[in-house]
């Protein structure tokens, strides 16, 4: 197990949940991120297990909870880049 500090809920530390959000704002203005993004996250549920990239570990169980909050996050940055290219075109 990781030392990482968890600043968030779920047991996720906030810079997985920031690296979510910032990946589906950028999917809003560069479409290929999206099925590369979903397939991933429904790779990890598959196999049951997730990917730590700041402890470099593969931890189990990954849950269709957890995967639908991470898809759930990655949705949001998306309708909040929306949002903000809506303000700027006005």
């Amino acid at each position: 197990m990781t030392n990482t500090p968890k600043f968030s809920s779920f047991g996720m530390p906030i810079f997985y949940r920031a690296t979510h959000y910032g990946l589906g704002f950028v999917a809003a203005f560069y479409s290929p991120i999206v099925p590369v993004f979903v397939g991933y996250q429904l790779f990890q549920l598959s196999i049951n297990r997730r990917f730590f990239v700041l402890s470099m570990e593969l931890r189990k169980p990954n849950t269709l909870m957890h995967t639908g909050v991470k898809l759930s996050e990655f949705i949001i940055g998306v309708a909040i880049a929306n949002q903000f290219n809506k303000f700027l075109l006005k």
